[in-house]
């Protein structure tokens, strides 16, 4: 079974930061990035490329419930948690 590292903010910045070395030091970790607008499944497809494992999630924090019950369940067939970033 994969690990997964279910992750907001990563687009720039820390949470960017963040990424490179995620996927740098875990490259068999499968990272789900949870993102308001396209540029999340933009830098999933980029890097994709690079032959990482990452998922965009669209995703509205304010309204939570709806975003855990369509992909949660998902996320926990698929793999073991091992981390939440935020």
């Amino acid at each position: 079974m994969s690990q997964a590292i279910i992750m907001s903010g990563a687009k720039r910045g820390l949470g960017r930061a963040a990424v490179e070395r995620i996927l740098t030091g875990s490259p068999q970790t499968h990272l789900m990035l949870l993102t308001r607008d396209t540029a999340g499944a933009e830098l999933a497809t980029d890097l994709s490329r690079t032959r990482h494992s990452v998922t965009s999630i669209p995703t509205d924090l304010l309204s939570l419930g709806s975003t855990v019950g369509r992909h949660g369940a998902r996320c926990e067939d698929n793999f073991s948690m091992s981390s939440v970033l935020t």
